[in-house]
């Protein structure tokens, strides 16, 4: 962001379409800035156990995570790539914090699309056993080694095949994931 402003500076005049293109680059910037540290800040919290989530009864948890995929399904099949929403169950009631478990979905998902290229695919699957719902993203991407899959928790490591971008993607939100996920409700 700062070389684009300083770009600017050095260049001076612009016209009014390139000036609200560069705006358009900077806020995209900014959330995106916004995002990482709000996910450190949860991340914290969440190691210190400040970290609060509001429980809702009656969420239905199958209709709640096909219409987060579905919400993203524009930018999925801009990027070339097939969304398949494949539920074995129709709806199922639960006691969870909707936005919590839209964030992880989301955030899942969209790791799948950086790391699955166009013509590829991926599944979200929605099933219960055990008296548990179980929820994957399935995608046809980059993948991590088994060698490198245990260090995925691990804060502060990293796996030596996993490239940069693809282990900054998954630290950021992996100590939130897995404690959401793991039952800290």
């Amino acid at each position: 962001m700062l070389q684009l402003l300083n770009s600017l500076e050095e260049k001076g005049n612009i016209t009014r379409e390139k000036a609200l293109y560069y705006i358009d680059v900077i806020k995209k910037s900014s959330n995106s800035l916004l995002s990482i540290i709000n996910d450190i800040i949860d991340s914290s919290k969440i190691e210190s156990g400040a970290y609060k989530i509001s429980k809702q009864e009656n969420i239905d948890i199958v209709y709640l995570v096909e219409e987060t995929a579905l919400n993203m399904s524009e930018y999925i099949n801009n990027n070339g790539i097939e969304l398949i929403i494949n539920p074995e169950i129709e709806e199922l009631p639960i006691c969870c914090d909707s936005k919590e478990i839209e964030r992880c979905v989301g955030n899942l998902i969209g790791n799948a699309v950086k790391f699955t290229e166009k013509d590829g695919k991926i599944k979200v699957l929605i099933k219960e056993q055990d008296n548990t719902v179980s929820i994957s993203i399935e995608d046809n991407g980059l993948g991590i080694s088994k060698d490198d899959q245990e260090f995925i928790f691990k804060r502060f490591e990293q796996g030596g095949n996993v490239n940069l971008l693809y282990w900054e993607s998954y630290y950021r939100n992996n100590i939130y994931y897995e404690w959401i996920l793991s039952g800290h409700w």
